[in-house]
């Protein structure tokens, strides 16, 4: 069975990034043991449409990204989160939580 049966040569070139979901959609309802995880339904049902982020897209504006953020957490329009813990012998601790998920954020550890 052909994804999108009955699309035209000008929409399939808007299906392409849809292709592997819609036909995974397709199997779900003859593979009953197949199920589409509560995203992927919402984007097939409500025709979302979902993008990636890479970061080094905006590898040229890093500078500025830098300074936009150092004058946000200057203003305090962006707060940075982080765990602290006092004491050099606190640190297997602090080490440990990093595995466990104790901290938010960054782990310091001030001696």
């Amino acid at each position: 069975m052909e994804p999108f049966p009955g699309t035209t040569t000008s929409q399939k070139r808007f299906r392409k990034p849809l292709e592997p979901l819609y036909s995974r959609y397709l199997k779900q309802l003859t593979v009953s043991s197949m199920s589409l995880t509560f995203t992927e339904h919402l984007l097939v049902q409500q025709q979302l449409r979902m993008e990636g982020f890479i970061v080094t897209r905006w590898l040229d504006r890093w500078n500025e990204a830098l300074a936009a953020n150092a004058k946000w957490i200057h203003e305090g329009k962006l707060k940075v989160k982080e765990t602290t813990v006092e004491g050099f012998d606190k640190m297997p601790e602090a080490l440990i939580g990093l595995f466990t998920g104790d901290n938010i954020g960054k782990m310091v550890v001030k001696a």
